[in-house]
């Protein structure tokens, strides 16, 4: 037995004398974002044939971008800001060290050379803390900024208010 079909809605004609359309139907919201596990795969479909061609350069974004996975798991938003805002940054801080690899040679020993150097952990892991400063931080001040504009909106209107109150008295505001 097959579900019933509710009417669709029927709007307006558009000029007197001509017949009525149906209103057309309202798609789905695209989903944003997606699932932790679609996004993992994502990254090993990347990782998987750069570790076959340039397995050093993987080995260094695989560990220098750990950050951003853990952010990726954490994160519940759909959305994935504070992956996008820490995996953005934490990308720039793994960049040096690749870059260094890069023209150094690019081989195992030289990445493990590159790992071994505390300032190349504290360029990936504080351009990750940056990223995390950065979402955390964001939201506040954006939110204090809105409020601050609609407070001065509000009391804009309200001198408006009064000044038509003065010019045309008190019963105009009784409706209000």
């Amino acid at each position: 037995m097959a579900p019933q079909q509710r009417p669709a809605p029927l709007r307006r004609p558009a000029a007197p004398g001509k017949p009525v359309r149906p209103a057309a139907r309202p798609r789905p919201a695209a989903k944003r974002g997606g699932s932790l596990v679609r996004n993992i795969l994502t990254g090993l479909l990347i990782l998987g044939p750069l570790a076959a061609v340039a397995l050093p350069t993987a080995v260094l974004f695989a560990v220098g971008l750990v950050p951003t996975l853990v952010a990726l798991i954490v994160d519940k938003n759909r959305e994935k800001y504070a992956a996008i805002s820490v995996g953005s940054l934490n990308f720039c801080g793994v960049m040096p060290a690749a870059f260094e690899l890069w023209t150094g040679g690019h081989s195992m020993e030289l990445t493990i050379g590159l790992l071994s150097q505390p300032m190349h952990w504290l360029g990936m892991f504080g351009a990750a803390a940056l990223g995390w400063a950065i979402h955390l931080a964001v939201p506040p001040l954006v939110a204090a900024s809105i409020a601050v504009k609609t407070r001065t909106a509000i009391a804009e209107h309200k001198k408006a208010q009064d000044k038509l109150r003065d010019e045309w008295g008190d019963d105009v505001a009784d409706g209000a």
